[in-house]
């Protein structure tokens, strides 16, 4: 990992309130299944690199047809 670069880690609730504050419980159900690259950082707690969730933001893009 390059030196200069600080990694930002998001928890569970950072992530969902960042996806349109779906529930927590879905952003670790994608972390489970594989959706979302994330770590399990403790018993309860889950998280995701910040470069990560941009990632996967990119790959819901959908291309919006004008009338």
């Amino acid at each position: 990992m390059d030196n200069n670069k600080k990694l930002k880690l998001l928890n569970q609730k950072e992530v969902a309130r960042l996806l349109g504050n779906i529930k927590t419980t879905d952003v670790i159900l994608k972390i489970k299944t594989g959706e979302l690259p994330g770590y399990k950082l403790s018993k309860k707690v889950f998280g995701v690199k910040e470069t990560d969730l941009e990632e996967y933001i990119d790959t819901k893009k959908v291309q919006v047809r004008t009338l």
